[in-house]
């Protein structure tokens, strides 16, 4: 009966006070509180009271303080909600709402977080132990056995994190080391350090391909040139689009050739690049087709803002969302020919590139940016052949980027589906923090320039560098 009794007052006060917890919210907020305080009101305030009675009265056998107050608060209710005493009904019919979800729902959904929480630091604490436990097969064992040729392929490997990589990889022992670039002068540069950093001189090799990743036809060219004019060169083990650039910026600011710039290289350069080496990967025959890496790995190189949209990167975000999609996109198109397809979100790096990022970033955006960490183009290497090892699908170059990354993850494989499913109510209230800080400083930076005292970028074209000569987007091939 005691059960019975609780379930239905539970139940009648949950539908009540969801329908009638406007009553007192418009009594407060009127001037007037007589005329809004209407037969219906008094009515909730009633039907409120009894739910209180019969759900306090049948919990009090427990002898907890919290039902006692549920059952005096109903009391008092019921009775000023009946002769319509005001001055009682609307501080009780606030005093009863704010009680019940401290009592109910606020523990329920701290105990919820406080549990996520503490399981997920388990778990992120024993991670190490597990992995010494139940070690995974290195996807990338193979790249150091002597004399291998493997063959890794990556764009804009001239400077940054692609010229990071391939220094990696030469350490590694990779067997064919590729980098593509627009610059020969860099691609030059960087074949010296890639080629000091060979461990085995003798049987590794370098190669540079200057191209534009962005022209299909002179892409194609270029890659059928390289594999016709090299002896025993193996179509890509794993193919890295590093190829990208950001130049960010006020929305109305900003020329619109940015726009189509940006996502020229960003997007349609790696797009351009797995049309013109897939064919090869897939062609490769059965016999050289690897136990961990199958026919080929495509490594879709895409940003922490890939992740999330940034005040002052309306022109880049989109192109790094644009590079997640269609890494989950291919990941499930390519399974059935052995290809496997892997998406990376590197945080700010520490390039020449960025510098120049730097000169035309709004100042509401350098305010964000000094919150994230600024890695080295070496860290984020690391980073890479971190995920590449492991065989992650989604993977980044920092703790707090795995919370933005779990947020998006959708029904993309996770590499600890589990212990991320725990993270879920922290990386909400994380968002939910995050989000508000972002819309704060944009709120006080707006301030300071309408007083006067904030600084603006100039409302002038600021593209001429990033433009060729006939000042025209590039043509799509």
């Amino acid at each position: 009966m005691a059960l019975l009794s609780a379930l239905l007052g539970s139940s009648i006060f949950a539908f009540i006070s969801f329908v009638g917890v406007a009553g007192p919210a418009v009594v407060l907020s009127s001037s007037d509180a007589s005329a809004v305080l209407t037969p219906l009101a008094i009515l909730q305030a009633v039907f409120a009271g009894l739910c209180f009675l019969v759900f306090g009265a049948s919990r009090l056998p427990n002898k907890l303080a919290g039902n006692v107050i549920y059952f005096l608060i109903g009391c008092v209710e019921l009775v000023s909600g009946y002769f319509g005493i005001k001055a009682l009904f609307v501080p009780l019919a606030v005093l009863s709402r704010v009680w019940v979800w401290l009592s109910l729902v606020a523990p329920a959904l701290v105990a919820f977080l406080v549990i996520s929480v503490v399981l997920a630091g388990i778990m992120i604490g024993l991670a190490p132990g597990f992995a010494a436990l139940t070690p995974s097969a290195d996807r990338l064992a193979s790249f150091a056995k002597p004399g291998n040729r493997r063959h890794v392929l990556i764009t804009g490997g001239g400077t940054g994190l692609g010229k990071a990589l391939a220094i990696k990889f030469a350490a590694m022992g990779a067997g064919d080391i590729t980098i593509m670039s627009r610059s020969l002068a860099n691609l030059t540069e960087a074949k010296a350090e890639i080629t000091k950093a060979m461990v085995r001189p003798t049987e590794q090799r370098c190669h540079v391909v200057p191209c534009d990743v962005t022209n299909y036809t002179a892409l194609d060219a270029a890659v059928t040139g390289l594999f016709d004019g090299t002896k025993d060169l193996a179509a890509p083990h794993l193919v890295v689009t590093s190829a990208g650039m950001s130049h960010p910026g006020y929305f109305l600011q900003t020329d619109l050739r940015v726009y189509h710039n940006e996502m020229e290289l960003n997007f349609f350069g790696t797009v351009n690049t797995c049309r013109v080496l897939l064919p090869r990967m897939i062609g490769r025959p059965v016999s050289e087709v690897d136990a961990t890496l199958g026919r080929g790995k495509l490594c879709l190189v895409s940003s922490a803002l890939g992740l999330l949209g940034s005040m002052g990167y309306s022109m880049y975000c989109p192109t790094k969302y644009a590079v997640r999609g269609l890494a989950e996109s291919l990941h499930h198109e390519l399974l059935a020919q052995k290809i496997d397809v892997c998406c990376f979100y590197p945080s700010n790096m520490d390039t020449e590139s960025f510098k120049v990022e730097n000169q035309t970033k709004p100042i509401e955006a350098k305010i964000i940016d000094e919150s994230a960490a600024t890695i080295t183009p070496a860290q984020g290497a690391d980073a890479a052949l971190r995920g590449l090892r492991a065989g992650h699908f989604h993977f980044t170059t920092e703790f707090e980027l795995d919370f933005l990354r779990v947020a998006v993850n959708g029904m993309m494989p996770s590499p600890a589906p589990i212990v991320e499913m725990f993270w879920y109510p922290a990386v909400h209230l994380a968002g939910w923090v995050m989000r508000w800080w972002f819309d704060r400083v944009v709120l006080v930076e707006h301030k300071k320039k309408m007083s006067g005292k904030g600084s603006r970028l100039p409302a002038v074209d600021q593209t001429a560098p990033l433009l060729g000569a006939s000042g025209q987007a590039p043509h799509r091939d």
